[in-house]
């Protein structure tokens, strides 16, 4: 279960890897500063930058992810060029780039929509076949643990994969009395062939470098952890 963040890091199409089923956390509160409609990478002189898609700023300080809406086309264009800039000296710009401006330049409304088709071109691109699922669609109406909870139940999960953050919020013993084992991801973030390398940057950046070995990077760079829980 992991929000659909903008342009994700590797430890998120890891946890999805390992994963039988993926929830998209769409209908929580969008969070301003997020990475749900941006994410860092490596411009030319190999600077840290955030690359941004523009929201509305009108509506509710309380709207749900799902409910963003981006701000019109015209940021497209300055923006595809920013990614152009910044990689197109790498190894397999070519091979990736048109395609990801495909999805960039299909004119979503949504940022939801636009998070998952970008997803979605990781997904094909990693080979990741992990079935998915928006929580918007379960009816989940509780809060935290219990909202975990709730949307493992509703898919009649056996396990649930957590980040070791979620440790320090969820209410174990109620996963405990359901039976749902808890499993930790744990992830290493790597070092890999770049002229500009740098840590906690979108899978994008690993793309352009790696091409084909992104997916093994990846795979290879975290592992999932039994806990164990005492009755």
């Amino acid at each position: 279960i992991h929000q659909p963040g903008y342009l994700p890091w590797f430890g998120f199409f890891h946890k999805m890897m390992c994963a039988d089923l993926y929830v998209y956390l769409d209908h929580v509160q969008y969070k301003k500063g997020n990475v749900q409609n941006r994410n860092k990478i490596v411009n030319a002189q190999g600077e840290v930058v955030w690359a941004t898609v523009p929201l509305r700023r009108k509506g509710s300080m309380k709207e749900s992810i799902k409910e963003k809406k981006i701000t019109g086309n015209d940021w497209m264009e300055k923006y595809l060029a920013s990614i152009e800039l910044s990689y197109r000296h790498t190894k397999y710009f070519e091979q990736y780039f048109t395609k990801f401006s495909l999805v960039i330049q299909k004119k979503h409304q949504s940022l939801v929509d636009l998070n998952i088709d970008i997803i979605n071109f990781f997904r094909e691109e990693l080979e990741i076949n992990t079935q998915v699922i928006n929580s918007s669609d379960l009816d989940i109406v509780s809060n935290k643990s219990d909202m975990i909870l709730d949307i493992c139940l509703a898919l009649k999960a056996q396990s649930y994969i957590s980040g070791p953050s979620g440790l320090d919020y969820l209410d174990l013993n109620s996963f405990k009395n359901n039976d749902i084992e808890i499993l930790i991801h744990q992830y290493t973030p790597p070092i890999y062939q770049s002229d500009f390398f740098q840590p906690g940057l979108s899978t994008l950046d690993l793309l352009f470098n790696e091409g084909k070995n992104a997916r093994d990077i990846i795979k290879n760079s975290g592992s999932i952890k039994r806990m164990r829980m005492r009755r």
